[in-house]
This record gives C-alpha cells, sequence and structure tokens, in this order.
C-alpha cells in the first residue's frame, strides 16, 4: 500500500508538470492566438 502510494504520487506530480507546462504555454500566447487553438 505505502508503495502504491508513492507511485500515484510521482503520477499526480507529473500530470501536473504537464498541466502547468500547457497552461505556460497558453499564457505565453497572445489572447488572440490562444482563442485560436482552443476554438
Amino acid at each position: 500500500m505505502k508503495g502504491w502510494s508513492i507511485e500515484r504520487r510521482s503520477l499526480l506530480k507529473k500530470l501536473l508538470a504537464q498541466i502547468r507546462h500547457q497552461a505556460n504555454k497558453h499564457t505565453y500566447l497572445p489572447s488572440a492566438e490562444t482563442h485560436r487553438h482552443l476554438a
């Protein structure tokens, strides 16, 4: 159980890092560009 929680924690960290990376990409783009990508 302990090993499972550690594994899950690292997975969550990876997920959060990816989300943060995506968010950073969008903030660097002008709002018009962001809307074009999201549409």
